[in-house]
């Protein structure tokens, strides 16, 4: 076992995914719970996802040798400050999908001594709640850790053990480099997913859509107050993507204007390149 205790805060769809692969994988002794309602924590409990759970956040972390904070990202300097406010010691891991405003929002806490560990697992569904976690959400899945300068490598090497047991392919990238990657590839796709949804929806033309279609929207019916968060939150690395997506769809605009097939065509296959690249 990794850790013995394991206090989670904010048993949803992430957090109690890590707690069933916790116990599942025998990677920590006992887990304890919170989230913001108790028919979501005794589905959790039920399942086999916590050990036990507590009504109030400061009661989750007494006696654990790890928290795990998978609540929205504008409850973190909230429960950062109980953490300090509580005196506690352990080894505080993160699990959002941006990175740097969360480590601008760390600093202010520096009592932490390199004790909090910004991780942020590229797994998830569209659907949120301990009623859609599963144990093995992160096999074969990509976990990001950002370290920093005075990050505890011993606590780091102990929560990279903890991902890999959990079945994720661990690797380590700065906070900046993170943000820009994921607004390409994460951040973007859910404003396309979201945007494609709101147009053929509004037209009526939904329920005409193939499998492709499906795969372009599946996103959408995701939480809107989380990807507000997080969107807002990576505004920057958003921005510079969206802007170069928006000047991508202009040159198709101009193809498709001109009827130029054989600039069409040359367009699509550079496009396509990267994909077949990619297997």
């Amino acid at each position: 076992m990794i850790f013995e205790k394991v206090g989670i805060i904010g048993v949803g769809l992430i957090g109690g995914s890590i707690g069933g692969g916790l116990r599942k994988y025998r990677i920590a002794e006992k887990v304890i719970g919170w989230g913001r309602t108790e028919e979501n924590l005794k589905f959790a409990l039920e399942r086999g996802f916590i050990d036990l759970y507590r009504k109030r956040p400061e009661e989750v972390i007494k006696g654990v040798d790890a928290v795990i904070l998978s609540t929205p990202l504008s409850t973190y300097r909230d429960f950062l400050s109980l953490l300090k406010w509580e005196n506690f010691e352990g080894t505080i891991i993160e699990v959002g999908s941006v990175k740097g405003k969360v480590l601008e929002v760390a600093t202010e806490f520096s009592f932490f001594d390199g004790r909090f560990i910004p991780t942020h697992p590229v797994a998830g569904k569209e659907v949120g709640s301990s009623k859609n976690a599963d144990p093995d959400l992160f096999r074969d899945a990509l976990c990001i850790i950002t370290p920093y300068k005075g990050i505890d490598e011993k606590r780091l090497e102990a929560v990279k053990n903890m991902w890999k047991e959990l079945g994720s392919r661990v690797i380590e990238m700065d906070s900046r480099t993170h943000d820009i990657a994921l607004a390409y590839v994460s951040h973007l796709p859910h404003i396309t997913a979201f945007l494609y949804s709101k147009l053929a929806g509004e037209k009526g033309f939904f329920s005409y859509g193939g499998g492709s279609f499906r795969d372009a929207t599946r996103v959408a019916g995701s939480p809107p107050e989380m990807w507000a968060e997080i969107m807002l939150w990576n505004r920057e690395a958003l921005l510079n993507a969206l802007r170069e997506f928006i000047n991508g769809l202009k040159e198709f605009e101009t193809l498709l204007e001109k009827e130029d097939f054989s600039a069409l065509k040359n367009l699509l296959e550079i496009c396509g390149r990267y994909k077949r690249e990619s297997k």
